[in-house]
């Protein structure tokens, strides 16, 4: 990142959510070469106020735009609950800020179309938070993909065969309103990225969803699809 003299800068990161994943966010800025935590928002500034605390941050705040406001902020990281994650980016958005956005971007296609279009508009980045595409081992069957050498890919699977205790399941987790649905949306979500980005993306989906275990939940806790 350049700053308008022209003279390489460290790029600022804000955090917008707290919670576990908020933390491995922090932990992950912190060791990058370039860039740095600046500030973080939530709801209960208090918590937002311990957070800057522990992590050594001048700015906090109660909302996303106030912290996307911040002229030392240029990419701002959604770490809030899935079903939540449209609000606090176009406020992003309309402060001019890249994103980073956890998985799924939302937990309809119209929020997430929505949120996108925005972007477009206002000439930012969104960028989902698919990690897995940037392991060694996922890299080299991308490269072997591309460089043709097994030949004419005729089939893939991905299987996501994880068990949750029912701790798992509290609060929102397996909600339709909150969590966008279960092991899909919420587990099996980044080998289904993985599969796409070898195969390409589908032009037809059949899939059967079930309750298996999980009996209490909203979502599915098993499914099965053919793409």
């Amino acid at each position: 990142m350049r700053d308008p003299a022209g003279r390489q800068r460290s790029l600022g990161f804000a955090i917008v959510g707290l919670g576990m994943i908020a933390e491995f966010h922090a932990q992950a800025i912190a060791r990058l070469h370039g860039g740095h935590l600046v500030g973080v928002a939530s709801r209960n500034l208090e918590r937002a106020r311990d957070f800057a605390r522990r992590h050594g941050l001048a700015a906090a705040a109660a909302t996303a735009g106030e912290i996307a406001a911040l002229s030392e902020v240029d990419v701002v990281c959604i770490t809030t609950p899935a079903g939540a994650h449209l609000e606090p980016a176009l406020e992003v958005i309309r402060a001019g800020k890249h994103l980073f956005v956890e998985k799924p971007l939302e937990i309809t296609t119209e929020r997430a179309d929505r949120m996108l279009e925005a972007a477009d508009a206002a000439g930012v980045v969104v960028a989902a938070v698919f990690q897995g595409r940037f392991s060694e081992n996922a890299n080299a069957i991308k490269g072997a993909l591309a460089a043709g050498r097994f030949g004419r890919l005729a089939l893939a699977t991905a299987s996501v065969k994880w068990h949750r205790d029912p701790r798992y399941y509290s609060g929102s987790r397996g909600t339709i309103a909150v969590d966008g649905g279960g092991v899909l949306m919420n587990q099996a979500i980044h080998a289904i990225d993985l599969l796409q980005w070898y195969a390409g993306m589908p032009s037809e989906v059949s899939c059967r969803v079930a309750h298996r275990v999980h009996l209490g939940i909203e979502a599915e806790d098993t499914a099965c699809a053919t793409l």
